[in-house]
């Protein structure tokens, strides 16, 4: 051990006496505090898998494209299945990383706790610090990650059973198996909000898909499309960024979805909702679609140079 006396100065030959702790404590700090980033990323590809789904559901979009190909249907019904699978695969990967991001930074909290309180050991009766050999901060860790991912994993619940999975699995118009041993906890509500046997097959009806897609991109706040749209945490509800802070400023907090419980609405509460982005720019180019066909259509009728009155004949106008 290298000793520091009381008056708090480093001799000038003790090359080694830094403070054990300080510098571990302050980078567990830091890395405790990127969780949201770490977490985003997983997100951003959670969202887009979320979106393809609802695209590689049964009857939507690409299986639509593929039936107008000059390829086999049995070709196209392997490439789809082959495409769902792969979905379902990242599904399960990214719930995945998501339990291993909680499991190190649980790990790191940990560390962090444990070298505050041997920091906080350091000084003796008489004030005077006693440097100890360095701890393997790194082994410690690894070795704390194995404990947190052995006593997490006998808990939680398989994968597949995830509810990020069972959405992917939803939106990709598949069916939810029977439970062979009782039914699943809570139940399930139907579109209506009633609760349904938990012991039904349930066909997975895709409501985004549906004409009034156009009430699903709009703030519940301003009435109008989504503009940087952020997600509540609590209650799952999206709201434009400049809407929520307008009514967070006027000092309101319930959530304006009607029948939402949650009444502690807050900017620290939400986060990105990329999905809708997603959703919103998917809209706006369908809409602009619309309106250039629209447009090319009245820009044919104009060329025609003639307006009929329906019966066949010319209509003309006589100017005075």
């Amino acid at each position: 051990m290298v000793r520091r006396g009381g008056s708090g100065g480093y001799h000038a030959n003790d090359v080694n006496m830094m403070p054990t702790y300080n510098p571990v404590i302050a980078a567990a700090n830091l890395i405790l505090s990127h969780e949201n980033n770490y977490r985003q990323n997983v997100g951003k590809i959670q969202a887009s898998a979320l979106f393809l789904a609802e695209k590689l559901c049964k009857g939507q979009q690409i299986e639509t494209s593929l039936s107008c190909s000059t390829a086999p249907a049995e070709e196209n019904a392997a490439f789809l299945e082959e495409q769902r699978t792969l979905l379902k695969d990242i599904a399960a990967a990214n719930v995945a990383r998501n339990r291993e991001i909680s499991w190190f930074l649980r790990s790191v909290k940990e560390m962090s706790n444990d070298a505050t309180r041997a920091a906080s050991n350091e000084d003796d009766d008489n004030g005077t610090t006693f440097e100890k050999d360095v701890p393997n901060f790194a082994l410690i860790l690894e070795q704390k990650m194995e404990a947190c991912r052995n006593e997490r994993s006998a808990v939680e619940v398989d994968i597949c059973d995830e509810k990020y999975c069972k959405e992917i699995r939803s939106r990709l118009g598949e069916k939810e198996p029977k439970k062979k041993n009782g039914s699943k906890k809570g139940g399930r509500r139907s579109a209506s909000g009633d609760e349904t046997d938990d012991d039904e097959d349930l066909e997975i009806m895709n409501e985004q898909s549906q004409a009034n897609e156009e009430m699903h991109v709009k703030c519940p706040i301003t009435c109008a499309i989504f503009e940087r749209p952020l997600k509540s945490k609590v209650c799952n509800h999206t709201y434009s960024t400049a809407g929520l802070e307008q009514m967070i400023k006027c000092k309101k907090y319930k959530c304006p979805v009607p029948g939402c419980t949650n009444h502690h609405l807050s900017m620290q509460q939400v986060e990105p909702d990329v999905e809708m982005e997603m959703r919103v720019k998917r809209f706006q180019r369908r809409k602009e679609q619309e309106e250039n066909k629209r447009r090319r259509i009245l820009e044919e009728d104009d060329e025609d140079g003639a307006e009929f009155d329906g019966q066949g004949d010319v209509k003309t106008t006589v100017i005075s």
